[in-house]
Order: C-alpha cells, then structure tokens, then sequence
C-alpha cells in the first residue's frame, strides 16, 4: 500500500514543570484509514526505533502516531532535569493520546505500549475511546523479581548505585554509557532507580493510584512478552495486567527464529539493545525474523509478516 510522507508533530502538553511540547510524527497511508495506531515508546527509546514497525501497519490500512517522550536523548535530558518517568505516565501519554482522538474522531482507536508506555496504558492514561489495548515487556519491574542472579546484580549496580551516582554528578542520566539506551533526566533515572527497589514498582506508591486506575479500565488488553526476557516472570506480566471484573485480557509469549541479515544495512540503523529494559540504540546489522502470534511488530532492522492489527510479533530468541 503507498504511504503518504511522515507528518513531523508538535503536539502541546500542559505539565507540571510548565506547557510544553512532544515531537513526533503521523505515518498514513494514502487511502482512507480504517483505524488510527498510536504507539508509547519505553524509557530512554528513540522514537525512529518504531518506524518499521508504523511501516507495516501504514501497509495495513492504519494511521500511525509515534513520538518521543520529552527529554529523551541529548541535549532533552540536559535541559529538562526535573522531567520524571511518572510526568511521561501523566501528561505526555494523555497529550499524545488526546491529539490523536482529537485528529481522527472518526475512526477506531488502538494504542501499544511498550514496557514504560504499556504501564501508562494499563493506569488509563491512554485516552476514552480506545478499542483495544497491546502492551510489549510490561511487567512489574521490581529488581528483586528479576530472573537470574546475575541480572540482578548487573541491575543493582547500575540503576541503584553507579547510575544515580553518574546523574548527580553530571546533572542527567547518561543512557548510552550505562547501557540503557538514550540519555533522560536527572529526575527520570532517579525516580526509576527508586522504583526498582520497592518491593511492588510503582503500584504501590499512593500519589499514581495504580490499583484503584486498573480496577476501571475496560478495555481489552493484549499482553506480549519474550520468552527470553531477564526481567519477565508470568507472575509479573500477570500482575501488571491482572484481569479486573468487566475487562477482557490476554497474556501471550513468543519464541522467534533470527538470523542475520547484512545485506541491508543501510535499511536498518537498528540492532538490538542489551539495555536494562529490552529498549534499543544503534548497531551496524539488521535480522530476518520468522515469529508466531497475533499481536506482533516488525521493528528497525528486523523484517517480520505481519496480520491482523499488529501482525506477526518478532522477539529475538
């Protein structure tokens, strides 16, 4: 299906810290849509690393909003120090969301979110008119539930000890040296790392109300995550997705096959990330990935078939 241009947006945010704006784009096809997609990046994710996913969905019939959390990568996480991970929850999600009912009031609404962007959904930040729901590697990430010892240690050291000691000194977090992905802000890395160390995330802290905000959603939920993801347990996935009376949800994992493809690297300036929480950074290859399910992505520097809303899900296994 052709593609008109990428819209680049500004789309205005009324914050705590004073109005702002969230850049990003609309991806369309040329033809009427018959549905609008807006996909929520995770922490310290660039926004280019959803393209070709909004490719295959624009191929699929669906306008697709992306965008880049405020003061995601440098200089943003410079110069918005006080920026946290519950303001991207709390103003930017409703903001972008809002926007895009406002642009498409005809038209069937879904939303994806991936791992921060999922909890934001999940809490009902996501707008009134959504029809479906998918969220990708969202869990209750507390670092004492990680799977293996090993990460734990490694998630330790960096978000509890050489992170928050590393963002103080230089005023903001450097994702990239830390393996995180994107630099974000002093207050962000801070807050996270706080988060990590509670024995329940965020869901407990009163000022998100993150029990009493699930306990309304009605919205059907479709839950994705990899089987080979350190800080996935089906009890986490599970209690970050927890079925409420009236609301409909299902929990999928997916194994893929991936092999190598370096004959289109100029195609695909994205690799994997082995960052904290699945997010990405640059890297010189690209993979073929064959996966299974119906949820599915086929991401920067992967190509996957795809059905349905959001095609064929592909997780490097």
């Amino acid at each position: 299906m052709e593609r008109s241009a990428p819209q680049p947006l500004h789309i205005p945010v009324r914050s705590r810290l004073g109005d702002g704006t969230i850049t990003g784009h609309l991806l369309q096809p040329e033809v009427s849509p018959r549905g609008v997609v807006t996909i929520h990046p995770a922490t310290a994710t660039p926004e280019r690393f959803y393209f070709s996913f909004a490719d295959a969905l624009v191929d699929r019939g669906f306008a697709v909003v992306t965008y880049r959390m405020r003061g995601v990568g440098s200089p943003a996480a410079r110069t918005n120090p006080r920026l946290r991970m519950s303001d991207w929850i709390t103003e930017d999600v409703p903001a972008v969301s809002a926007w895009t009912e406002e642009r498409f009031p005809g038209l069937p609404q879904f939303a994806l979110g991936h791992s921060l962007g999922g909890h934001a959904l999940l809490l009902g930040f996501g707008g009134e008119r959504l029809s479906g729901i998918v969220t990708v590697a969202t869990h209750r990430a507390a670092t004492r539930d990680i799977i293996t010892r090993t990460e734990r240690m490694r998630v330790r050291a960096i978000l509890s000890a050489l992170g928050p000691a590393l963002t103080r000194l230089l005023g903001y977090a450097p994702g990239e040296r830390l393996g995180l992905g994107e630099d974000i802000p002093r207050a962000a890395l801070l807050e996270w790392s706080h988060w990590v160390r509670r024995s329940d995330y965020f869901f407990d802290i009163p000022e998100l109300s993150a029990a009493a905000r699930m306990a309304r959603m009605r919205t059907p939920v479709l839950s994705v995550g990899a089987a080979d993801d350190l800080w996935r347990a089906d009890r986490r996935t599970r209690r970050s997705t927890a079925p409420r009376p009236g609301r409909a949800s299902d929990i999928q994992r997916y194994r893929a096959r991936c092999q190598e493809d370096r004959s289109s690297r100029a195609d695909a300036p994205l690799g994997r990330q082995r960052g904290l929480a699945g997010d990405h950074r640059l890297a010189g290859k690209s993979r073929r990935c064959a996966g299974r399910g119906r949820a599915g992505r086929r991401l920067a520097g992967r190509r996957c078939g795809a059905r349905g809303l959001a095609g064929r899900m592909c997780a490097d296994g």
